[in-house]
């Protein structure tokens, strides 16, 4: 907050800060991993680069959640990337928002509530006119969600204009008082959790019930798909997401408030922050490890429980091991030198600045060397020479 002040300041930092492990694992992911493994399955390889080779531009452009526009996301390069372009999109109109806020607190959250709720409505609106599902097997309605929705601004800013709202709410509170937790705290502790547990096991309630639609399959119209009607569809769809996002804004809202009692004890245990700060470079890297795993066996996996907890905990270590590789190599390195550069810029600019208003200050006070008399001028002369070089 020292150094970036403006708009295209914040948005280079946020450049320099992401560009280089990206750039890193990207490159990693198109000419390094495909030659990393072979068998029968490895050939698929070719068809995740077909997209960089077509597309991969869009990637370095952070608009790859748009290009190609009307294909599905997983049809892009890297495609798990569309998140960096989201967030970048979404950051660059963050800072308009907190301006507003700045000026005036009611203004600020007022047009962020605005934007969250047209996002809101916007979701609702074209699930309806779309016929968009999220279940995963209903065949063209969720192809349809996929390309139209799923990595777009404008669906998923609700969740970034949830944690905004918060954001400011804490900026407003006017006491740093802690309050005594009560059963209050406690029971709206519990509701969130519930509504976590609703948004993402609701779906056992008929989502999967039926065969997986093919894509030109409806589960309307076919015996295809989950057996939810059209308005539980368009209801779970259009607001699952925003109600997570609210439940999570909530958790955190309580917590630092120090009422997360047992849940923010454990949110708080210190073995989270080296897996944090390790976190995006886990986030880049993992697709490739379960990549060279999956494209690399001999035959088709069967599916039991404890071989999936077993592939979940072993891509978790190989990602967090490979990412503090790259951080200790990559990241980390190139963030201290963007932080070096731009804090040298600020101090040089502070300094200027200071230099400045302070020989304004001053300069009236002195008079014209011209004005002095003799035995006074030489000594004048070398105090300013002096001031020059300092």
């Amino acid at each position: 907050k020292k150094y970036c002040t403006t708009l295209p300041g914040l948005v280079v930092h946020r450049l320099l800060r992401i560009m280089p492990l990206y750039a890193m694992t990207l490159g990693f992911y198109v000419f390094i991993a495909p030659h990393m493994g072979s068998g029968p399955f490895w050939y698929q390889w070719q068809g995740l680069l077909e997209p960089c080779r077509a597309y991969g531009w869009s990637n370095l452009l952070f608009v790859n959640n748009f290009v190609p526009f009307d294909l599905p996301n997983t049809a892009t390069c890297f495609y798990h990337s569309w998140y960096l372009a989201l967030d970048l999109q979404l950051f660059i109109m963050a800072p308009l928002l907190v301006y507003a806020f700045v000026r005036n607190k009611k203004i600020g959250k007022v047009a962020t509530a605005s934007l969250l709720g047209t996002s809101i409505l916007t979701a609702i609106y074209l699930g309806w006119r779309r016929k968009w599902s999220l279940n995963t097997f209903d065949g063209t309605a969720v192809a349809r969600y996929d390309v139209e929705a799923y990595a777009k601004p404008h669906i998923r800013a609700q969740a970034y204009l949830a944690g905004m709202l918060l954001a400011m709410r804490h900026q407003s509170l006017t006491t740093t008082r802690r309050r005594r937790t009560t059963w209050k705290h406690s029971a709206c502790m519990i509701m969130t959790l519930s509504l976590l547990a609703v948004v993402t096991f609701g779906t056992v309630t008929g989502a999967y019930a039926r065969r997986p639609c093919r894509y030109q399959e409806w589960p309307t119209k076919n015996d295809c798909g989950s057996i939810w009607g059209p308005q539980a569809t368009l209801w779970y769809t259009a607001l699952s997401r925003m109600a997570w996002s609210v439940a999570v804004c909530v958790i955190i809202d309580l917590c630092l408030q120090k009422h997360g009692g047992i849940v923010g004890d454990f949110l708080s245990l210190k073995c989270w922050t080296p897996l944090s700060h390790l976190s995006f470079g886990a986030y880049l890297v993992h697709p490739i490890v379960i990549f060279i795993w999956q494209l690399g066996n001999t035959q088709k996996e069967t599916f039991r429980f404890l071989e999936v907890g077993m592939n979940y905990i072993a891509v978790c270590v190989v990602s967090f091991g490979a990412a503090l590789l790259l951080a200790v190599l990559v990241e980390f390195p190139c963030a201290s030198l963007v932080k070096a550069y731009f804090s040298r810029r600020y101090l040089t600019r502070s300094h200027d600045e200071h230099c400045t208003h302070t020989e304004m200050d001053t300069q009236h006070l002195l008079p014209k060397v011209s004005e002095m008399s003799p035995r006074h001028r030489y000594g004048a002369i070398s105090y300013q020479q002096e001031e020059n070089v300092a």
